[in-house]
């Protein structure tokens, strides 16, 4: 059984390009910290609310996903990266939601 957690972000109009950098930067953070997570961005220009952007990181266990955050951001140099790239993309965001999905 593996576990999809998704990040919806609604941009502000025009921004989707740049939060879909943001995430792709985020994307090499965590391959670096953690080679086997599996990432997927995906931009919607054109459907529902525009410049929406979603993000899903795969893994196998909801668990270990937290223990590899807890461990990555209790490294200051790490958790310095991610703040300043959750920085970048607050100031792109109208709006987000996060989900967690069960792939059966």
């Amino acid at each position: 059984m593996s576990f999809i957690m998704r990040r919806i972000i609604y941009g502000k109009p025009g921004t989707a390009d740049q939060i879909a950098q943001v995430m792709k930067d985020s994307e090499q953070l965590m391959r670096r910290d953690a080679p086997g997570v599996k990432m997927r961005i995906l931009v919607d220009h054109m459907s529902g609310r525009s410049d929406r952007v979603v993000g899903e990181v795969e893994m196998n266990d909801i668990a270990e996903f937290y223990a590899f955050m807890g461990q990555l951001m209790s490294k200051p140099e790490a958790a310095a990266e991610y703040k300043a790239l959750e920085e970048r993309g607050f100031k792109l965001t109208d709006y987000s939601e996060a989900e967690w999905w069960r792939v059966v």
